[in-house]
């Protein structure tokens, strides 16, 4: 089976079937801009106007994304700074 890649300037969005509340994007996927990877997300919405139906689409980098996450796991095995007082006169 051969993987899936991006062509140039494109993008696939799918229908989320994990979507659990309307802030989460209706449908999801990625595309690849200008040689940056992107995820894409996207809402379908109703022009208040008019009344006809389009799509909005977000896009966030994937590798700021991941630079999010690397982040945060950072932080959560730093340990606390209020655990108490250890100093560094070690008595052995």
């Amino acid at each position: 089976m051969s993987k899936y890649e991006i062509k140039p300037n494109t993008g696939s969005v799918f229908r989320n079937k994990e979507k659990k509340s309307d802030t989460h994007a209706d449908y999801t996927g990625r595309a690849m801009i200008d040689g940056v990877e992107y995820y894409a997300n996207a809402w379908i919405n109703t022009s208040q106007k008019t009344g006809e139906k389009y799509m909005s689409i977000k896009y966030k980098p994937v590798q700021e994304v991941a630079s999010q996450y690397v982040e945060q796991a950072k932080q959560a095995i730093q340990p606390s700074q209020d655990t108490g007082d250890f100093s560094d006169d070690i008595p052995f």
